[in-house]
């Protein structure tokens, strides 16, 4: 078990700052636009795009802020994030179906899952490339730390792929960006592939007809034509008639024989990318689908599993490292931050006041947050949170298996530059998405200092969103 706080990563982990991870043409695009030898970059409804993207691009600016300053990272950087997808849901996979096949109602208990699940999980065997994540880090004291992993068709981040065009115009634009070779991942055509690979390897014979709940009310309803037209593109080479059908109510779908149908079309892949709760029977139908091999489901329980914050803390336990080979163990100590499920003191008294004064004398040190929340909502920040506000959540979830307690690592000062700011020093939150176990892009959420009071870094927060580029080998041309 390691000790509370990030520590200092041993010299032999050949630990790198923050800007050493970056490249150098970012560090140098920021003192040149701080110190006034360069015009301020264009914003992105100033450049030319393509009509649909600006729609979108327009109407998601006036929720969120996207940087118009991109942030270029490093091979090593990219071979740090190659590290962590290669092997960290098979860890947690290997974790949940040992533990599960031991002794599936108490682990169900430890972590708050339903005992049923564990019997469809044991009769079912997920494939890891089939969970589409993204694992939201930080870099702390040079040292990728995970703090969260979100699962399913609704991981957001993606959004920001439709600013890449009006990315690419403002850095043709500029006479220094204009001579980089910088490379954008798309994560929502990574998203796309890996589905209808998920697909080819369920179901052999799929024609590629997927379907895609989305509030078409909401916000996003305008990205209807622009997914359909990239499903295409994905697709085409593929399926000679495969077809992305947008809808906004999952009671559209029909059931036959353990196959999916819209309107007549058998369907092959069902999104859930709706804020809207799925009604249980319907989304029982899609599970047994998925189970018979006819239609996959990624936002199906038997794949969103490792959304469950408290499998962190269980990576840490002792009965479960005994599972784990050395460098298994090597990846949990080195990725995954410590700590504990809150209400899990086997009835001892003395366990739960030891743990219970750790948590007041430590406060500096910790985050208490909920088992299963997003967008940052439900996670207190000790370091953030005035002490009498800290002991109330104590006293409060002390007994909660609901919440964990974890380490918090401070996340090194990023030097960035922010159109409405200037030149200033950002904490960072980094969302890198993983699909079939590979990086496949990412994009960073960043608060400057003063601008985050509660310590909790998240677009629905007001933080900033930032594009990544790679820097790749050096000529003349650019690569988007």
């Amino acid at each position: 078990m390691s000790k509370m706080g990030c520590e200092q990563p041993q010299a032999s982990q050949q630990a790198h700052s923050i800007d050493m991870l970056l490249s150098k043409k970012y560090s140098e695009l920021v003192e040149l636009l701080s110190s006034n030898q360069k015009a301020p970059l264009p914003a992105f409804n100033s450049v030319p795009q393509q009509d649909e993207y600006r729609s979108f691009v327009d109407m998601y600016a006036t929720i969120y802020t996207v940087n118009n300053v991109p942030l270029i990272i490093s091979k090593a950087l990219v071979d740090e994030f190659d590290e962590v997808t290669a092997s960290l849901s098979r860890i947690f996979q290997k974790v949940y179906m040992v533990y599960a096949q031991q002794d599936g109602n108490a682990f169900a208990e430890h972590i708050g899952e339903s005992p049923l699940f564990f019997e469809i999980m044991k009769e079912y065997k997920v494939d890891a490339r089939d969970i589409l994540m993204r694992h939201d880090i930080i870099i702390s004291k040079g040292q990728i730390k995970l703090i969260e992993i979100n699962a399913g068709s609704q991981i957001g981040g993606w959004q920001v792929d439709f600013f890449e065009p009006a990315m690419r115009a403002i850095m043709a634009q500029d006479a220094t960006m204009s001579k980089w070779n910088v490379k954008y991942k798309p994560a929502l055509q990574a998203l796309f592939a890996s589905v209808i690979n998920s697909v080819r390897r369920l179901k052999p014979r799929a024609r590629g007809n997927v379907v895609i709940v989305l509030d078409l009310e909401s916000k996003y309803a305008e990205m209807k034509s622009i997914l359909e037209a990239l499903f295409a593109k994905v697709t085409h080479h593929i399926f000679d008639h495969g077809q992305l059908f947008s809808i906004g109510a999952i009671e559209d779908l029909n059931y036959h024989d353990d196959k999916v149908f819209y309107q007549g079309v058998e369907i092959d892949a069902v999104l859930l990318s709706t804020e809207e709760e799925i009604p249980q029977q319907p989304l029982m139908h899609l599970v047994r689908a998925n189970m018979e091999g006819q239609c996959y489901v990624p936002d199906a329980p038997i794949f969103t599993w490792i959304n469950n914050k408290n499998l962190m803390p269980v990576m840490h336990e002792s009965r479960v490292q005994q599972w784990l080979t050395a460098d298994e163990i090597a990846f949990i100590n080195k990725f995954v931050p410590w700590g504990q499920i809150l209400g899990r003191f086997n009835g001892s008294h003395d366990a739960r006041e030891a743990l219970k004064k750790r948590l007041i004398e430590q406060q500096q040190h910790l985050v208490l947050k909920k088992a299963k929340s997003l967008q940052g909502i439900d996670v207190v920040v000790g370091k953030f949170t005035p002490t009498d506000t800290w002991l109330r959540y104590v006293e409060q979830h002390i007994d909660n298996p609901e919440w964990l307690a974890q380490e918090y690592c401070e996340p090194d000062q990023m030097t960035g530059f922010l159109a409405d700011v200037g030149k200033t020093s950002c904490s960072q939150v980094w969302g890198i998405f993983d699909f079939e176990n590979s990086y496949k892009g990412g994009f960073v959420r960043a608060a400057w200092q003063g601008s985050c009071a509660d310590g909790v870094i998240n677009s629905a927060k007001g933080a900033t969103e930032f594009m990544l580029f790679e820097e790749q080998k050096k000529n003349k041309k650019i690569v988007l």
